[in-house]
């Protein structure tokens, strides 16, 4: 969906608010958080009640993903004596700087399941043919690079030759 967004100078820019959506959801962002980022963007500065009424959501649940987003580096927080208003940083810098610690983190819970892998694979049992006839076996089916791998490697371990 394309929405347009007038600046204080007055020039129209158009963006695809679907794309952003679907960006800021992958960076694991709430719900929530992509649509205030979303009015941030639109709106410019805004204070927490206008965005409760344009986001037609409870007052106590805006506090939270605020706070995530303003933690997050997204979002800025302006204090004028009783006043608080949000609006976004420069997209360019916090949306990389968010993508970098996302990928730092999914690149260590992979590591971490590169490593356990040894140890999950020894609590499954062995699969042996030990003792079975030959025309005992059913036909297996293997698929891709792994599949062809594995069909050379039951060749080579092969006790008779066919």
């Amino acid at each position: 969906m394309l929405q347009n967004i007038r600046h204080k100078n007055d020039i129209i820019i158009f963006m695809s608010t679907d794309k952003i959506t679907n960006y800021l959801e992958q960076l694991e962002l709430s719900p929530l958080e992509t649509k205030i980022y979303l009015t941030l963007l639109h709106e410019g500065q805004i204070n927490p009640q206008e965005l409760i009424k344009k986001l037609k959501v409870h007052r106590t649940s805006i506090y939270p993903p605020l706070e995530s987003l303003f933690s997050r580096g997204l979002i800025t927080k302006s204090i004028n004596g009783k006043h608080t208003s949000f609006s976004i940083t420069d997209p360019e810098k916090s949306l990389r700087a968010v993508l970098e610690e996302f990928t730092t983190q999914k690149k260590e819970e992979l590591k971490k399941m590169e490593l356990a892998f040894p140890e999950i694979l020894m609590q499954f049992p062995k699969i042996s043919s030990v003792g079975k006839e030959i025309y005992d076996m059913e036909t297996k089916f293997y698929k891709g690079k792994a599949g062809v791998g594995k069909i050379y490697e039951d060749v080579l371990k092969a006790k008779e030759e066919r």
